[in-house]
C-alpha cells in the first residue's frame, strides 16, 4: 500500500517507541502527552570536541586565580604581623594591619569556603574521570561544612581516612577566621636606661655663690628684689590643695619632713613617704626645680637637701624694742651679720669664722677646741650651742605691747629624698637621712647669712604705723592656720577671713615649730633662687647651671683653691675673702646661672605600648592560608587535565541522559552551570515516571509527564 506524501508512519514510530519504552520502562501513551520543552537555539545539536577552552573555562580559571591570589594576601598579612610586632601602637603601617585584621573574621570564612570548594570539585572531577570510589567521590562533591564531613561518616557507617583529613581542612575555616583576628595585641614593653637630671641645690656651694651674688649685697638693707616679696606672698597665699600637693603651684616637688616619718625603715634606711596628711608634712611651702625630667615614663633618682628645723617654745608678751610696727618681726640675737665680721672682736671673728666653716663643710674645718684655747685663751662654749631664733608680734592696738613670743633653737637636717616622676609628674616617695653629709646639725644658715632671710621675713610680714591697722599679716595668718588662705581685710563691706592680731604666743609650740620652719625654708629657697620657681627652666645645656656635682661636695668640686687648714695664728684666714678668690665662683659670678643645680643619676623606665605578634594564631593563619593557596594552585592545575564537563551539579547532574526531561540532542559535553542557563525555563517534578506497573517508579522529570507521589501507593 503506498503511503501517502507528508504521512507519518506511526507504525515505525510505535514500534521504536515501544522497544525504548521496554528498555527504559517508559510508557508510549505518558510520553505522547508531554509538551514541547522549550528548547533554546543555543543548545548544541552536533557532536562537540572535548576542550579545556571557551570562554566558560576562562571565567572559571579567573575566579580560581583570584580566590588563590586573595588567599595569598591572608598569608602576606599573617607575615605583616610579624613584621609589626614590636612597632608602637601609633605607628601607621601596624595600625594599618590592625584594621586588616578585623575584616578576617568575616572574609576568611567566604573565602575559605569559596576556594576550597571549587578545589574539592576539581579533585573531584578528575578522580571521577579517572576512576574513583564513590565513597571518595560523594565526600568530595558534598562536604562544605566541618558538619557535612561527620555527618556524611556517619551516613556511610564507615569512618576513612580521606573524611578525617576533610574534617581536618574544613576545620581551618573557623580557626584561620579567629587567627586573622588574634594576629596582634597590645603590649607593654619596658626599656630602662640611665639618664642625668638637674635639682636646685640647698648645699654649701649654693650658699657661697650667694655671697658672690648681688642680691646678698642688695638685701642686708632689708632691699629685696620684687621677685623675693612676690614669690613668698604668692608660696604662702597658696589654696589647701596646693599646699598638700606633692609639687607647688609651679610643679617644683616638696620635700618632706623626715622627722615626721614613723617606721624602722628598710636595710637601707629608706622610710616610707605615705602623702601629706598636714601642711605641717612638708619643710617648706616651695618645692626644688627639677630639670631634664623626661615627660614619658618613670624617672626615679635620689635627692640630696638640707631645711631648717625648730624647737620652739613659747613666751608672754612683753614690751621689746619693734615698737614702730604692727605684724611679726623675726630676729637671731646670738647670730652674726656678715658684713661687721672686720668690725667685730678678734674671739667672735674666731667664733663666725668656726661656725660659718662648720655650715659650709669640708674642705673647710671648724676651729678645734685646742686652737680656741691656746690662741684666745679660753674655751668658747658658743661654738657648739644651738642658735635661737626669735618669733615676736606685735598688738594692733596698742603698737608698744608685744603680744607674745615664741622662742626657737634651730638646726639643720640634711636629707636624701628618692623622688619618682611618672609621666612627668613628681613626688617624693621615701626619705632617709644623708649618708654624704657629713655637717653637724647644729651649723645652720643662720651661722653664714641666714640672718637676711629673717630681716627679709620681717619686712614683708611687718606694717608701718600699725596703730590704724586692724589686720594681721599673711605671715601670721599662716602661723595661726596653715590650711586657711591667709587673706585678710574689708573691701566694699564684704569680709573675707578677717584676721584680728595673731598671738603667736597661743600657738601651740609644736605647730608653730613646724609651721615657722616651713616659713624660714621657704624664704632661705626663694633667695637662693628668686627667679626660678615659676618653672619652664631649660633643659638643653645643663652647664648653665653649674658644674655637675652632690650637694655635700659642691665645695669640692676645686678643692685646691680652699683653706684645708688654718692654724692658730690664722683661724679665719679664709673668711670671708678666700671664699671670694675662688675662681669658679667668679665664673659662676659672671655667668649669672638661674641657680645652682645639683646633679643625679635617674633610672629611666619607659613603658611604651606596642603591637605583639601572637604567635600560634599567626602559625594558625600561615597554615591555613597556605592549605588555601596550595588548594587553590592544585586545583586550577587538575581543572587543566580534566576533559570531562562538569556533571555534578545536584540539580543539573539529574538531566543528564534523562529521558523523562527530553532535550533536543545529548548535550552531554554542556557543563552543570551551562546546562543551567540553557535549561532554564523547564519546569520539573519530582514523581511518579512510570504509572503502568502495579508499583511506581520515583524519578524526575518534566512536571507535566509526572505523576505526583501518592501516599497509599507503592514504589521501587
Amino acid at each position: 500500500m503506498k503511503k501517502k506524501e507528508g504521512s507519518l508512519d506511526l507504525r515505525g514510530l510505535r514500534t521504536a517507541n515501544s522497544s525504548r519504552s521496554r528498555f527504559l520502562n517508559v510508557p508510549t501513551r505518558e510520553s505522547s502527552r508531554q509538551q514541547p520543552p522549550p528548547y533554546s537555539p543555543s543548545w548544541p545539536t552536533q557532536p562537540q570536541p572535548l576542550e579545556n577552552a571557551g570562554l566558560p573555562f576562562a571565567l572559571s580559571l579567573t575566579v580560581d586565580v583570584f580566590l588563590s591570589a586573595a588567599a595569598v594576601v591572608f598569608f602576606v598579612l599573617g607575615i605583616a604581623a610579624l613584621l609589626m610586632s614590636g612597632r608602637l601602637t601609633t605607628d601607621n603601617a601596624a595600625q594599618l594591619t590592625v584594621q586588616f585584621t578585623k575584616l578576617g573574621p568575616t572574609i576568611f570564612p567566604i573565602l575559605f569556603a569559596a576556594l576550597v570548594g571549587r578545589a574539592l570539585r576539581h579533585i573531584g572531577r578528575y578522580k571521577a574521570e579517572q576512576g574513583v570510589r564513590l565513597s571518595l567521590l560523594w565526600p568530595l562533591m558534598n562536604c562544605r561544612t566541618m558538619f557535612d564531613t561527620v555527618a556524611m561518616q556517619y551516613t556511610m557507617r564507615r569512618a576513612t581516612t580521606w573524611a578525617f583529613l576533610l574534617f581536618l581542612m574544613w576545620s581551618m575555616s573557623p580557626l584561620g577566621g579567629q587567627a586573622s583576628l588574634r594576629l596582634l595585641y597590645i603590649a607593654n614593653t619596658t626599656d630602662v636606661t640611665s639618664q642625668a637630671v638637674r635639682y636646685f641645690d640647698t648645699g654649701p656651694l649654693s650658699h657661697v655663690f650667694l655671697i658672690e651674688s648681688n642680691m646678698a649685697q642688695s638685701s642686708v638693707n632689708d632691699k629685696f628684689p620684687m621677685s623675693v616679696t612676690a614669690g613668698y606672698n604668692a608660696a604662702i597665699m597658696q589654696g589647701q590643695e596646693a599646699k598638700l600637693a606633692p609639687v607647688d603651684s609651679w610643679g617644683n616637688v616638696k620635700v618632706p619632713r623626715l622627722e615626721k616619718l614613723e617606721g624602722a625603715g628598710d636595710e637601707y634606711g629608706w622610710l616610707d613617704f605615705p602623702g601629706a596628711a598636714s601642711v605641717e608634712d612638708y619643710s617648706s611651702l616651695l618645692g626644688l626645680p627639677l630639670i631634664g625630667i623626661p615627660n614619658e615614663g618613670a624617672v626615679e633618682f635620689p635627692m640630696e637637701s638640707s631645711y631648717v628645723t625648730l624647737n620652739c617654745h613659747a613666751l608672754p608678751g612683753e614690751i621689746t624694742s619693734f615698737t614702730d610696727n604692727g605684724g611679726v618681726a623675726l630676729s637671731c640675737p646670738t647670730c652674726f651679720e656678715l658684713l661687721d665680721f672686720t668690725n667685730t672682736t678678734e674671739s667672735s671673728k674666731a667664733l663666725i669664722a668656726s661656725r660659718s666653716a662648720g655650715f659650709v663643710g669640708p674642705p673647710l674645718t671648724t676651729v678645734n677646741e685646742t686652737s680656741l684655747i691656746v690662741s684666745r685663751g679660753g674655751y668658747d662654749p658658743r661654738n657648739y650651742y644651738q642658735r635661737e631664733i626669735h618669733f615676736e608680734t606685735l598688738s594692733i592696738q596698742n603698737t608698744n605691747v608685744p603680744m607674745g613670743h615664741q622662742y626657737c633653737n634651730v638646726t639643720e637636717s640634711h636629707v636624701e629624698s628618692m623622688v619618682l616622676c611618672e609621666d612627668g609628674a613628681c613626688a617624693v616617695k621615701k626619705m632617709r637621712s644623708s649618708r654624704t653629709d657629713p655637717r653637724d646639725g647644729n651649723y645652720t644658715v643662720f651661722d653664714y647669712w641666714g640672718y637676711i632671710a629673717l630681716n627679709g621675713i620681717t619686712a614683708v610680714s611687718s606694717w608701718d604705723n600699725a596703730d590704724n591697722i586692724d589686720m594681721s599679716s599673711p605671715t601670721q595668718g599662716f602661723l595661726n592656720d596653715s590650711v586657711a588662705v591667709p587673706v585678710t581685710g574689708q573691701i566694699g563691706g564684704l569680709s573675707f577671713n578677717q584676721l584680728p592680731a595673731v598671738d603667736i604666743a597661743l600657738i601651740d609650740s609644736e605647730l608653730f615649730a613646724y609651721r615657722g620652719a616651713a616659713v624660714l625654708n621657704t624664704f632661705v629657697q626663694i633667695l637662693l633662687a628668686d627667679k626660678t620657681f615659676t618653672n619652664n627652666l631649660p633643659s638643653g645645656n645643663f652647664s648653665i647651671y653649674g658644674p655637675a656635682h652632690r650637694p655635700s661636695e659642691g665645695l669640692m668640686i676645686q678643692e685646691d683653691y680652699w683653706v684645708e687648714e688654718y692654724g692658730p695664728d690664722s683661724p679665719y684666714d679664709w673668711f670671708p675673702n678666700q671664699l671670694r678668690d675662688n675662681p669658679l665662683l667668679d665664673t659662676l659670678a659672671n655667668e649669672k646661672p638661674p641657680f645652682l643645680a645639683a646633679e643625679a643619676t635617674a633610672k629611666v623606665t619607659v613603658t611604651t605600648q606596642v603591637f605583639a605578634a601572637d604567635i600560634p594564631w599567626v602559625v594558625m593563619l600561615l597554615s591555613a592560608s597556605t592549605l588555601l593557596v596550595m588548594l587553590g594552585v592544585y586545583g586550577i592545575w587538575l581543572s587543566t587535565y580534566t576533559l570531562a564537563p562538569d556533571m555534578f551539579d545536584a540539580v543539573m547532574g539529574l538531566t543528564y541522559h534523562n529521558p523523562h526531561i527530553p532535550t533536543p540532542g545529548s548535550g552531554s559535553t554542556v557543563g552543570a552551570a551551562e546546562r543551567a542557563r540553557l535549561m532554564r525555563d523547564y519546569r520539573v517534578r519530582v514523581g511518579e515516571v512510570e504509572t503502568r506497573f502495579r508499583t511506581g517508579h520515583i524519578g524526575i522529570g518534566l512536571a507535566d509527564g509526572v505523576k505526583p507521589l501518592e501516599s497509599h501507593r507503592m514504589y521501587v
